[in-house]
């Protein structure tokens, strides 16, 4: 019906989204409600309706009951329309999960790779293969996959279909995701930024009447991002820069509004690939003794990620 992932929606698009974004957040509603909601007319509100009852996006729920005149209808969203599969893609593997529309779970995959060399092969392979078993596995059979969601680390530019400055999923920095995940799966692809889904999450479950919310996302290998809610909706700023503490400058004199250049930033001299870069070449320089003799026991092909991450949690421990 809708392209979600349409740049420039029509107005009848926009009308639609209006009205589902309305009855979604309700247990049920009448037409009056969705307007005073939306600001639509009854008329635009009753045509949408049915056509979202005969694709039987929504259903009906009963009638009001009035003294007289014909009784308005209550309708709720179809929970049980279709299915949403999302995968969270981290650097050492991708957890995937399958839930209705009202966002409950009931599955979940995971895919690990934490001792193998990231490539975009590596990345888009695994999210086929794990998108492929859980539809497998987890669809029941009168029903479809409305589309995926996929959460990254960085910065997702929505209008440009772009996913750049991920700390340490290099093969997808500064290409099109969408594109991609879309020719493999086959669907609708929604990706957002981790700490911002985190965010709408923990708002979600833990302070559904909280309108402002700023949720702190901690990790040992993304750093520091966070995810920023004002009155109740989702920060984001012209950039999609909103929340994104490694994108924090520290030397004014070398500041710079291009959101892709990283001079000064915290994340290139604090983040994990910039420390990753370092000690690699302090290995390569003949440093980086310790290092070398853990490796010497281990017996890794060469120094990863995912060994850096956990050799510094064990630093971190003792």
């Amino acid at each position: 019906m809708i392209n979600i992932n349409k740049l420039n929606p029509t107005e009848k698009e926009k009308n639609i989204l209006s009205i589902l974004n309305a009855i979604i957040n309700k247990d049920e509603v009448l037409s009056s409600d969705i307007s005073s909601m939306t600001g639509l007319s009854i008329s635009t509100i009753s045509r949408v309706l049915a056509v979202l009852k005969e694709r039987n996006i929504i259903v009906q729920t009963g009638k009001e009951k009035t003294v007289k005149g014909r009784r308005p209808e209550y309708v709720r969203f179809n929970k049980d329309y279709g299915m949403l599969v999302h995968l969270d893609v981290m650097p050492n593997g991708i957890i995937g999960c399958i839930a209705n529309l009202n966002g409950e779970v009931s599955n979940t995959e995971i895919i690990n790779f934490e001792n193998l060399e990231l490539s975009l092969k590596l990345l888009l392979d695994s999210i086929q293969t794990i998108y492929a078993s859980i539809v497998r596995k987890y669809l029941p059979v009168d029903q479809i996959v409305l589309a995926v969601g996929i959460s990254l680390p960085g910065i997702v530019d929505e209008d440009k279909r772009i996913v750049y400055r991920i700390p340490d999923i290099f093969p997808f920095n500064d290409i099109d995701v969408f594109s991609y995940a879309e020719r493999l799966l086959r669907v609708p692809i929604i990706i957002n930024n981790v700490s911002d889904l985190s965010a709408i999450g923990e708002r979600i479950r833990c302070y559904p009447k909280s309108d402002d919310l700023v949720y702190l996302n901690i990790s040992p290998t993304i750093g520091v991002g966070a995810g920023v809610i004002v009155n109740g909706r989702l920060i984001k700023g012209k950039q999609f820069l909103a929340g994104e503490v490694g994108d924090i400058y520290f030397d004014r004199d070398n500041f710079s509004k291009d959101a892709k250049v990283g001079a000064q930033r915290l994340e290139e001299y604090a983040g994990l690939k910039a420390l990753y870069d370092k000690v690699t070449l302090k290995m390569r320089t003949g440093g980086a003794d310790i290092l070398k003799a853990i490796m010497r026991r281990r017996k890794p092909l060469r120094l990863t990620l995912a060994l850096s991450s956990a050799l510094c949690r064990r630093v971190t421990r003792t």
